[in-house]
Formats: C-alpha cells, structure tokens, sequence
C-alpha cells in the first residue's frame, strides 16, 4: 500500500544521513503551503507529541507549531538498505570504488555521529509549512521535552503550495494515523558495556505484567533468541561468525510492547552473562536500560 511513500523515505535517508550535519531539508526549496521533510540527525527522543516546531522566515514573524500540531504530519526513523555498499563494505573492511567507498562512509557514520553504534538511522520530520509565510530563506527549529535541537534552512519560494498528500497505490493518501504507525513505538534500548568484547552475551530482564517484543536492530552481527513468561525476559545474543563483534555496542538490542494499552514498565535487567568464542566467561560486561 505504502510502496511510493516508502521509496521517498529512501532517498532522503540515502541523502541525509551522510549529510556533513545530518540536517537538511528535502527538497530544498517549496511553497508556502507545501510539505517539506527536514532530517534532524541520529536523535532517539523526537516525536510529535513531544516536539515544538519554530518556523522563522526571513522577513516577518516567526509561526509555532506546539506539540501535536496537525501540521507536524510524522517523524519517522529512516534505515540505509542492509545490502548496501555502505553496510557491506563497512563490515567487510573493503573500499575504493567498487564498493563505491562504503566503508569511508560507515566509518563516518560511526565515528562522527553514533560514537561506534551500527544501529544506524536518520530521524526525518514531515512538516506542512504555513501558507502564510512570505517568499525567502527560512530557518526551521525543532526543540523536544529532553533537550534535543536541530535546525534547517529552507528556501520559501514564490507561489501557492499544498500539503502533500502522499498517495498509495490501492487506499489513496495516506491518514495522518497511517503515517504515525510508521513512528517508533515507546521502547526501551538495552546497551552493553565492558572492556572486553565478548562472542556471546545472555542476561535476564524482569518487567511488569505485559506483552513483550525484543528488536535485534542488526541480525547481521549477531543472533538473538528471547523467550518471556509474561514478567521476566531472557535473551541470548551471539556474534554471526566466529569472532567477537567489532565493538561491544553490536549487542544492542530494544524492548517494547505493553498491556491494557500501556507501555511496559519496571523494566530491569537482573543478571548479565558475557562468554568469549571458546565458552569461557568473560568478566566485567554490564547493561544498562534507556527508556526512549
């Protein structure tokens, strides 16, 4: 139903997460009226209903979308194509132009912005700008309740615009609750941390009552295998070859779900096991929980 939506959503990924900021509007240049996308960089906590939007045109007077504004049409989380030459040279150590320089990108990716995580995204908002604003450079700011910023310079050119209607092929434009479902979901991510990175790590995860699900954001690294008995969560995690993982981030991993229509809540990890290729236990590596 979404295909066409689901391949802009692409291209902008593939433009704005190697942005030199990760900050960028696509296109560059719309109508008053007109929808643009804006991409905020690798960010975790941007959501409609936490996010304040500050339109300031060139001349005039700026326009406030608050929180839940219809006009803040989705933000949505972008992933690059797990095949690409970005992910497959990155992980093979191989460059140059046959791999299209994939691994000079990656090692952007992870140096400059996701400090050594591979879960790699671009967070991109779909904002329909106000009819009113006047032609000229505009700068669009987005501040959320924990503290996050980003900002883009948008081109208002001359001309009547409209919100964009993103047509499917077979169930006609797309719902603004359509849209959100592709939002991420309340999760919790789980980061492990050490000195030593381990080949395996398995830990145990109480929680309240509730339906869980566990997300492996890169099975190309490793294998994860979790059962749950309604309040505790076990979960193994191995590398997918014989070494250990090149960073001990790749044991990554997010929990959601909920019940009765809520978030799950009192998540804890309560054990954490790390072993090496051989079996051998390997001291020392922790996890700790974030709430996103």
């Amino acid at each position: 139903m979404i295909n066409r939506i689901l391949l802009l959503f692409s291209m902008i990924a593939l433009t704005q997460l190697l942005g030199c900021a990760g900050t960028k509007t696509f296109p560059n240049a719309v109508r008053a009226g007109d929808t643009a996308s804006v991409a905020l960089g690798w960010q975790k906590k941007f959501l409609p209903h936490n996010t304040t939007v500050t339109i300031t045109p060139e001349t005039g007077v700026p326009v406030t979308l608050l929180p839940n504004d219809p006009a803040i049409r989705a933000i949505i989380n972008l992933y690059p194509d797990p095949v690409s030459y970005m992910v497959v040279g990155t992980e093979t150590l191989q460059d140059g132009g046959f791999f299209n320089y994939g691994k000079t990108y990656g090692d952007m990716v992870n140096n400059v912005f996701t400090d050594k995580d591979k879960d790699w995204y671009q967070t991109v908002a779909f904002i329909d700008m106000p009819a009113s604003l006047p032609s000229g450079n505009t700068t669009i700011e987005l501040t959320n309740d924990d503290g996050e910023t980003a900002s883009s310079m948008i081109e208002i050119i001359e001309g009547s615009g409209a919100p964009a209607l993103f047509s499917a092929e077979s169930n006609g434009p797309l719902t603004r609750t359509q849209m959100s479902s592709m939002e991420r979901a309340f999760s919790y991510e789980v980061i492990c941390s050490g000195e030593t990175i381990p080949a395996a790590v398995e830990m145990t995860i109480s929680h309240d009552a509730g339906t869980v699900y566990v997300v492996n954001p890169r099975g190309d690294l490793k294998n994860l295998n979790w059962t749950d008995d309604g309040s505790t969560l076990k979960v193994h995690m191995i590398s997918t070859t014989l070494d250990s993982p090149s960073h001990i981030k790749d044991f990554k991993f997010y929990i959601a779900g909920g019940y009765r229509y809520m978030s799950l809540q009192l998540v804890e990890v309560q054990e954490v096991k790390a072993y090496d290729r051989d079996g051998i236990e390997v001291p020392g590596v922790v996890a700790s929980i974030v709430s996103n």
